[in-house]
Order: C-alpha cells, then sequence, then structure tokens
C-alpha cells in the first residue's frame, strides 16, 4: 500500500515540474516569436500612429544598407498593403520591398 502523503507530495512534484516545463518553453517560444520580428530584412516593424514604422534597423543589415531608418514607414510590399506589422513577415518572404520614407 502507498503512504498517502507521500502520493499527495509525489503529485504535487509532477504539477510543479510541469508548470515549470510550460513556463520554460514559453520563454522560449517568445524569444524565437521576438528575434523572428527583425526578419530577413534586419528591421524591427511596428504599428505606429500613422502605420507600419520601422522601430530598430540592425546596423549593416540588409534595412541599413538599403537606406531604412528609424520611423520609415511600409506601405506596401509588390502591390500589397500592408495594414500592420505582423502581416510584414508574410508578405517579405521572395519579395522586394517598396517603402516610402518619412521626411
Amino acid at each position: 500500500m502507498s503512504n498517502p502523503v507521500q502520493v499527495f507530495w509525489a503529485k504535487r512534484w509532477i504539477q510543479v515540474l510541469l508548470l515549470g516545463l510550460l513556463v520554460f518553453y514559453g520563454g522560449v517560444s517568445f524569444l524565437n516569436r521576438a528575434g523572428a520580428l527583425h526578419g530577413e530584412d534586419g528591421v524591427l516593424w511596428t504599428d505606429g500612429v500613422s502605420g507600419v514604422e520601422a522601430l530598430r534597423v540592425v546596423p549593416g543589415g540588409p534595412g541599413d544598407r538599403a537606406g531604412i531608418q528609424k520611423g520609415d514607414r511600409l506601405l506596401s510590399v509588390n502591390g500589397v498593403l500592408v495594414t500592420g506589422a505582423r502581416q510584414v513577415p508574410d508578405q517579405r518572404i521572395g519579395s522586394s520591398i517598396i517603402f516610402v520614407w518619412l521626411v
């Protein structure tokens, strides 16, 4: 026969272990998603007041070499209107990006 106290604590340890694994994998997923926001163009795009804007440009990256600067707005990719920052990675795969720079 099993001791009820031992069974209770064994269940609690399993629950704590599973919760720890969920938190760990959630953190890894968050970090992967955050890194993917920079994408292949080296620009972190965000939803700004006036549309999708460059929040950060990786120095020496493709976006920097193309002349993209913080605050530049992205209007469309291959003629498809970009209405949100989350849309950018899907639109830019294998695409040339059309930018409009703000002065």
